[in-house]
């Protein structure tokens, strides 16, 4: 992804640390998203529920998103932020790991069929198990078009997967 212009998207302004200690700038806030200029929304894992809440501005551009059928991707906890969008309306979605969820995780799916796969592509939508996190960036390399041919994108998923 050398050739793109990854800009980072978050609710508050100031730097944001990862699970890992690593630390992330938010380059806008979601409010000042403009959907028409985005290829590809993804969003990390983790515990998403405080962020879900009906007409959130986050779910409010994800909704927007969706509906300019723009790639939405989402791995391990992420995808609860797609309850109450429209976004897994008649589509197949994975959420978490191998490790059973918590029972208050699963109440906000009330559309959409939860499947049990590594990687799950449907439409403009990428979602993936915590386990399947190079598939995952492969599966969105794919949707943008991004490899040059299917080498690059074996060579691609073989020094991913050697990462430690």
């Amino acid at each position: 992804m050398r050739n793109t212009n990854l800009v980072t998207v978050g609710l508050e302004k100031g730097p944001i640390t990862s699970k890992e200690s690593l630390k992330y700038m938010t380059d806008i806030l979601i409010t000042d998203l403009d959907v028409d200029n985005v290829d590809a929304f993804i969003i990390p894992g983790g515990s998403a529920l405080k962020h879900l809440k009906d007409g959130s501005p986050l779910q409010e551009k994800l909704n927007q998103l969706n509906d300019k059928g723009k790639i939405i991707a989402s791995v391990c906890g992420g995808p609860v932020l797609f309850a109450n969008t429209n976004i897994l309306e008649n589509k197949r979605f994975v959420v978490g790991g191998d490790h059973k969820l918590p029972e208050n995780w699963m109440k906000p799916f009330t559309t959409g069929t939860l499947v049990n796969e590594d990687v799950v592509i449907d439409g403009n939508l990428i979602t993936a198990k915590m386990e399947a996190i190079v598939s995952f960036a492969i599966a969105i390399g794919r949707e943008l078009k991004i490899f040059a041919n299917e080498e690059e994108e074996k060579r691609t998923f073989k020094m991913l997967q050697n990462i430690r």
